[in-house]
C-alpha cells in the first residue's frame, strides 16, 4: 500500500511538472495559458518533423534522378557526333562529383 502511495505521489509531481512546462511553452509561443493544449502543440511539431523527413526523401530521390540523367547523357555523348563529345569531359566531371555524394 505504501509503495502505491509513493507511486501516486510521483505521478502527481510529474503531472505538476508537465503542467508547469506546458505553461512555459504557452508563454514562449505567445498563447493564452488557459487555451494552450500541449497535445495539439506536440502534434504540430510531429507533423512538421514528418514533412521535413518527407522533403529530405524527395530531395534524395531528385538527386538520384539527376545523377542518372547525367550518366545517361554521358553515355549518349560517348557514342555521338563530335559536336556532343565536346561536353563529355564536363559531364564526366559532374558524374564523378555525384558519385562521391
Amino acid at each position: 500500500m505504501q509503495d502505491a502511495e509513493k507511486e501516486v505521489e510521483k505521478l502527481k509531481e510529474g503531472l505538476q511538472e508537465i503542467d508547469a512546462l506546458s505553461k512555459k511553452m504557452a508563454v514562449h509561443f505567445c498563447e493564452e495559458e488557459t487555451k494552450f493544449k500541449l497535445e495539439e502543440c506536440l502534434d504540430v511539431f510531429k507533423q512538421f518533423c514528418d514533412k521535413v523527413k518527407q522533403c529530405q526523401q524527395v530531395g534524395l530521390f531528385v538527386a538520384s534522378f539527376v545523377h542518372q540523367c547525367f550518366r545517361l547523357t554521358l553515355k549518349i555523348c560517348e557514342k555521338s557526333q563530335p559536336m556532343l563529345k565536346t561536353h563529355q569531359t564536363d559531364l564526366w566531371i559532374l558524374v564523378q562529383l555525384l558519385d562521391k555524394t
